[in-house]
């Protein structure tokens, strides 16, 4: 697995065999692709073997979860061969065929949302997440969801700010719009992932404690948040959901 931060895409290269065994394994790793909210997953399967009866339940797991709210589109990348031509047959009824990568980068440019995804890298510095909340205001003003600046710089500033104190690597941010839903996610380069304390009896003889509570500002906030473990660290996520207004305001109001 690939991340393309300049395009916002993952790319993923299934190899080997595919077999009622292994397919979990694939699953997994398509769960943690799609956590960042990339613009798209592009998944080549070139180098795949396996029969249409594991291949094409499978790729309808994967498109069912990242179809859940808010959605990640799913590409499918099988290049002119036997094998290749055969997945994609199997598959074209259910995602997105395509014979390159070249031509599933412009699939994706075409999508309505690609202009619409942000990548930011910040130093564990104190200034991070003060220099995360300007980045995130500028991104819901060019996307025209002001409403949404207050609640987001908050959100922003808890998830870089624990990052920051607990993992004291470098914090990558990402800020995409996926259907009805401003998405961001925190990756760092600590496993140890958030847990949301529960409130503790006050001492009347200690000074009144403050801290700890970031999370419950996210929970109370977000619509979800959660984390997901990487083999660099761990990626924490939440996504805030655009009004109505904002979103008839963009032309993405459904019927």
């Amino acid at each position: 697995m690939t991340r393309d931060v300049e395009r916002g895409l993952v790319h993923v290269a299934f190899n080997g065999t595919l077999t009622a065994q292994t397919a979990p394994l694939a699953y997994a790793a398509l769960r943690k692709c799609l956590v960042e909210q990339p613009v798209a997953v592009l998944i080549d399967v070139g180098d795949l073997h396996c029969r249409s009866n594991v291949v094409v339940p499978l790729f309808l797991v994967m498109r069912r979860e990242a179809r859940r709210q808010p959605p990640v589109p799913l590409l499918v990348v099988a290049a002119r061969t036997s094998s290749g031509s055969a997945l994609r047959s199997a598959l074209a009824r259910y995602l997105p065929t395509c014979v390159s990568m070249e031509e599933a980068r412009d699939m994706v440019a075409r999508l309505p949302n690609a202009g619409r995804w942000r990548h930011f890298r910040f130093a564990p510095i104190p200034l991070a997440p003060s220099t995360a909340r300007e980045a995130v205001t500028r991104c819901c003003t060019d996307w025209r969801l002001y409403a949404l600046i207050h609640p987001v710089r908050t959100v922003v500033s808890e998830l870089v700010s624990n990052a920051v104190e607990h993992a004291a690597t470098d914090v990558e941010v990402t800020v995409a719009v996926r259907g009805h839903f401003l998405c961001l996610a925190v990756r760092d380069g600590s496993p140890v992932t958030p847990q949301l304390r529960d409130p503790a009896p006050h001492d009347r003889g200690a000074p009144l404690d403050i801290r700890g509570y970031g999370l419950r500002v996210v929970t109370n906030l977000a619509h979800t948040w959660g984390s997901e473990i990487t083999p660099e660290g761990k990626v924490v996520w939440a996504t805030l959901a655009i009004t109505q207004r904002e979103r008839r305001s963009r032309g993405t109001v459904g019927p």
